[in-house]
């Protein structure tokens, strides 16, 4: 089937009604009792509720997959002409080892089709990447392929498993407190999805061009999920941060809890007291033989890096975030993000470049020359292309 690529619809000037799609983790314990529908305690209903929204029903039914939520969308939601609808689709589709076979390409489909058929009809729809999953990796690995889907279409995305995942979990599970089973939220962690999704409900605009950060610690670079080691700051190998080195000799290193969603990890602090340039962060050089890129690849970066008591000398480059490349004989500069003093600021850094013919090493590099406090949250490098590779909106 082909699709072609429809204007989102303009949003209305007050959203009203809403009706979630979805799986169980939609439904929670909603349901219709003689001829009435009794509404739960669903993630979604507490969103709709919170932001001010009149719920018709709950279309979320248990065990679903994407293609059988995909099938009820004209009966259980376009018939009744909500303003808008939350789609979460993809945790019954994802038992183990989805990522990178045909499995993850077909569930995406249907979800596209999903948002596809709601944009036809005029009725906006809010993507919900599903939550984290206990000992399935593949549920915070295929994440991306909801940011590509909500790019193309532009339409607004809000990341459960951002909002629930373990950050130190080697396998990317639930935080505990958070599930009943390691699948499923419990009252907390319904709780910890509703708040951004009602924050998106409310100000659609707010997270509709929300970046992809990287949300668990890699252990090897080139991993699709982050090709940077350890982007969100949670290993160490003795005192040391695992995966980057730190010019600890023009300033000093300390840690703090992350701001919360859409950050999860820790808070990478570096104070400067000199005028010495002083490298905040280099990342491990990550080789083309690793697998994680080739010449021609789009690779996309993402980091949120705080600033505060920079000394503004418009003549002084205050930070400097760089892309490097190595060719074999040394290393230089692909791409360049400055800072000149504008303090205080926190800004969220995204660059997408493309490789070059030649490059065998990349590396991430933050620098300082001004005096200050430098606060930095999921460094973030995945290769684009590689997605795309695997499963691209728009290719039906």
């Amino acid at each position: 089937m082909a699709l072609n690529n429809p204007t989102p619809p303009a949003f209305k000037p007050v959203l009203r009604t809403m009706i979630p799609l979805g799986d169980s983790i939609t439904q929670a314990n909603s349901g219709e009792t003689n001829g009435y529908w009794q509404f739960g305690n669903s993630f979604a209903e507490k969103a709709a509720w919170r932001a001010g929204l009149r719920l018709i029903s709950n279309a979320g039914i248990f065990g679903q997959k994407s293609y059988q939520i995909a099938a009820r969308l004209q009966s259980d939601v376009l018939a009744y002409s909500p303003d808008c609808i939350t789609i979460m689709a993809g945790t019954n589709d994802v038992p183990v080892n989805t990522f990178g076979t045909v499995a993850a390409a077909s569930y995406m489909n249907y979800i596209e089709q999903i948002v596809h058929g709601c944009i036809n009809s005029g009725v906006y729809p809010f993507i919900v990447v599903p939550p984290a999953k206990t000992g399935v990796p593949d549920a915070y690995m295929n994440r991306y392929f909801y940011y590509l889907l909500a790019e193309r279409y532009g339409v607004p995305l809000v990341d459960a498993c951002t909002a629930t995942i373990n950050a130190a979990d080697p396998l990317g599970g639930y935080v505990t407190a958070y599930t009943i089973d390691g699948t499923h939220p419990n009252a907390a962690g319904t709780d910890e999805i509703a708040r951004p999704t009602a924050a998106l409900l409310r100000n659609p605009y707010q997270f509709r061009r929300l970046p992809y950060f990287g949300i668990f610690p890699e252990t090897t670079d080139s991993a699709p999920a982050n090709m940077l080691i350890n982007g969100n700051f949670v290993n160490f190998i003795g005192p040391n941060l695992a995966g980057w080195t730190s010019d600890t000799g023009n300033g000093t290193v300390t840690y703090e809890p992350t701001l919360g969603y859409p950050y999860t990890g820790k808070t990478f602090v570096y104070t400067k007291p000199g005028t010495a340039n002083s490298y905040l962060l280099n990342s491990n050089a990550i080789g083309v033989a690793d697998g994680g890129f080739a010449a021609g690849d789009t690779l996309a970066f993402s980091g949120c890096i705080a600033t505060s008591g920079m000394t503004v000398t418009s003549e002084i480059q205050g930070l400097l975030v760089q892309i490097m490349t190595n060719n074999g004989s040394g290393w230089s500069q692909l791409v360049s993000m400055v800072n000149n003093g504008q303090e205080p600021e926190q800004k969220i850094y995204q660059h997408e470049f493309v490789i070059p013919a030649g490059v065998q090493y990349i590396q991430v590099a933050i620098s300082a020359s001004i005096p200050g406090t430098y606060r930095v949250n999921n460094l973030t490098l995945v290769n684009k292309s590689r997605y795309q590779r695997l499963w691209q909106p728009g290719k039906q």
